[in-house]
């Protein structure tokens, strides 16, 4: 089934969207980053085998943009050895 643990919800919107990326990626994204590679940490350690990732999420420009990309570049360096499939959302206007 599903873990709960494993579902990372991020906050919404503001007016720029440049600037949402660069928080998300730079700065308040930075000061959370640990507490969410602990997390995968947890998830990874419960795995006999664990091959990879699927991670969900938003390239629009916004925070989840920007987190998201630091996420992955945070667990590609962690493992850089499991797959990575991403589905990215890009919202249609």
């Amino acid at each position: 089934g599903l873990i709960p643990e494993a579902h990372f919800l991020g906050k919404g919107g503001a007016v720029d969207p440049l600037l949402n990326w660069a928080k998300g990626h730079y700065t308040e994204g930075a000061e959370i980053i640990e507490e969410y590679e602990a997390v995968c940490h947890r998830l990874m350690e419960r795995c006999d085998n664990p091959q990879g990732f699927h991670v969900f999420h938003s390239i629009a420009g916004g925070f989840g943009g920007g987190f998201g990309t630091l996420l992955l570049l945070k667990l590609r360096d962690n493992y850089p050895d499991r797959y990575m499939m991403t589905f990215s959302d890009w919202p249609c206007l």
